[in-house]
């Protein structure tokens, strides 16, 4: 998951699909010493959430809430600050970052991509009425 970080990173910071095209292709094939060896699947959802067809049945107000409580900081800023920066992931970013939260940063990733992924999966399974506890 670190070197997905990594990645994540280097792509955000490239300019022009040639560039981010090469990124991909340079991790694939360095990500250890025989390339890439995890579910390309799982790697490009994570990569390209807004491709997946899965619904995840959780709204930006509901996991910027939830994060308010695990972050336990205020809600209402932390939702002052999604109306300015409109997204749930940036605002989460932003005060995790902060290092003025109940928890802090690992030093290195313990998740590897299924993790994450099936975690995504359990997100579209869950019932509206467990949604609305968030």
């Amino acid at each position: 998951m670190e070197d997905f970080s990594v990645l994540c990173d280097q792509l955000r910071m490239a300019t022009g699909h040639k560039h981010r095209a090469k990124i991909v292709s340079d991790f694939l094939k360095d990500s250890d010493e025989y390339g890439f060896g995890g579910d390309l699947n799982v790697l490009f959802r994570c990569l390209l959430p807004k491709e997946s067809k899965l619904v995840y049945n959780i709204k930006d107000k509901q996991l910027v809430n939830l994060f308010s409580q695990v972050f336990e900081r205020d809600k209402d800023e932390m939702l002052s600050d999604l109306e300015k920066a409109e997204d749930a992931a940036t605002t989460i970013g932003k005060f995790f970052a902060s290092g003025d939260c109940a928890i802090f940063p690992a030093h290195k990733s313990t998740l590897t991509l299924q993790e994450v992924s099936n975690c995504f999966n359990l997100t579209c399974t869950l019932s509206r009425d467990l949604v609305d506890i968030i």
